[in-house]
């Protein structure tokens, strides 16, 4: 069963996502304070923890009207799916990690499933919508302008964190969320996932991101 959690605008920003838990974000603290000492923050955005997820599909602005619908086909086309362990592993940068715009963690995980059932479930909501392949990833900061000097920082971090797995998770909901005014989120809905046995995860590398939005 979804839930509504109610208290929107009358055109929304929305996009479909999966958050991790807390007990993933401290796993990732040692990482991101050496990312921190590295790369400083003059032109650079770290992510605060609690905003961190992974962008399964962007919507763009959604008129209110179409909101219940959208739910609803969410609802349906992720019931009783599944999508096992996600692992944490490997650092990278978008679009080039000489230069990046974006500081990544890589996630490995069986995606496949959920993300083709929620395209399948907001076509015709999906105004703003991007195609692209999902390129699971964290974005850890933000670049402005794109930077060699963070690319430099970058490059002994990643190499020392190599494809190690920094920590593992099984998500158990889907959420629809919002975009609000001054880059703040509010959840719309929940979609719970089912429990999946262990399998092993896509090792499939990061190449290019699906988003830089939410």
């Amino acid at each position: 069963m979804w839930r509504y959690f109610g208290g929107i605008l009358l055109d929304v920003r929305l996009f479909v996502a999966i958050w991790p838990p807390s007990e993933v974000l401290d796993q990732l603290e040692p990482v991101l304070q050496r990312l921190q000492s590295g790369i400083g923050r003059q032109g650079v955005r770290f992510t605060k923890p609690e905003k961190m997820h992974l962008t399964l599909r962007f919507l763009g602005d959604v008129d209110e009207k179409g909101l219940s619908a959208l739910i609803d086909a969410l609802a349906e086309k992720l019931q009783g799916l599944s999508i096992g362990e996600v692992a944490v592993s490997g650092l990278g940068g978008f679009p080039d990690e000489k230069r990046p715009a974006i500081v990544w963690a890589g996630l490995k995980g069986e995606f496949t499933a959920v993300h083709e059932k929620i395209i399948e479930a907001t076509e015709g909501f999906e105004e703003g919508a991007e195609s692209k392949p999902l390129r699971p990833h964290l974005t850890l900061a933000r670049v402005s302008p794109p930077s060699q000097k963070v690319g430099r920082a970058l490059e002994p971090v990643a190499q020392e964190a190599g494809d190690a797995v920094l920590a593992v998770w099984t998500p158990n909901e889907v959420v629809l969320v919002q975009t609000m005014p001054g880059g703040g989120y509010e959840q719309m809905a929940s979609f719970p996932l089912v429990e999946a046995p262990p399998r092993a995860l896509d090792s499939r590398p990061v190449e290019s991101p699906e988003d830089v939005s939410p």
